[in-house]
């Protein structure tokens, strides 16, 4: 988990988002840092805390013991915006670690997240001295 006040180095002109990448998003006047669960094309939901995608099954090894509500992909993306039920091109599903504070695209007003918004992507923790390191 990445805290306040952490210098970040970020890869920002590669839009080649892979899942479980963590990224800063431009969110109206602030920048905000999550992590991509979801890619274009893809269905995603959570139940019992386990990670669906497409029927397949993820571990997340890198939440520990934080748990994640349940949730339906229709809970985040309506059917006119998702007529086929799976995210959009050009668009990403991205949750908080700290998934019981987080405002991320469990909620509609964040909503999924549009390739443009992306700022880069988080490669490289510089302070705190102690954090320093590849993320």
């Amino acid at each position: 988990t990445l805290n306040d006040k952490e210098i970040l180095l970020l890869k920002k002109y590669d839009k080649d988002i892979e899942r479980f990448d963590i990224v800063v998003i431009k969110y109206g006047n602030s920048k905000l840092v999550k992590r991509v669960i979801g890619l274009p094309g893809e269905s995603v939901s959570y139940h019992n805390n386990l990670l669906t995608i497409d029927g397949n099954h993820f571990k997340e090894p890198f939440l520990g013991k934080v748990t994640t509500d349940d949730f339906n992909f229709e809970d985040i993306c309506d059917v006119d915006k998702c007529p086929d039920g799976k995210i959009p091109e050009d668009y990403y599903l991205v949750l908080g670690d700290n998934r019981n504070d987080s405002n991320d695209s469990r909620n509609k007003k964040f909503g999924l997240v549009y390739k443009d918004e992306i700022q880069g992507l988080v490669i490289f923790r510089m302070w705190p001295v102690n954090k320093f390191g590849k993320i």
